[in-house]
């Protein structure tokens, strides 16, 4: 019984852990408001093309940091999006992950 009373107080830890983690992440995407849905999945696509050519083109293919940092870069800098917290969004707005 004792063991059984461990057992259970463990896996509600663990419970309340996977809990608190997955309350803690937000979901990000990028926004624009002057962008609809399908203009912003182009822009995420011809962004991640730039990005993994330009990785190509330095010998460091497939390198997720370089590709996640020329991602932010296009996406930010030189098309205007916000990687923003879904939940802080103005009702009715799209985004895309």
């Amino acid at each position: 019984m004792k063991r059984l009373s461990a057992i259970l107080k463990i896996l509600l830890i663990l419970g309340l852990c996977l809990l608190a983690f997955a309350c803690a992440t937000p979901n990000m995407c990028w926004f624009n408001a002057g962008k609809d849905l399908h203009q912003t999945k182009a822009d995420k696509f011809q962004c991640e093309e730039a990005a993994v050519a330009y990785c190509n083109d330095m010998d460091k293919p497939g390198n997720a940091d370089m590709i996640d940092l020329r991602m932010k870069k296009c996406m930010a800098d030189v098309r205007g999006y916000q990687l923003t917290a879904e939940s802080t969004l103005p009702k009715g707005s799209t985004c895309v992950k």
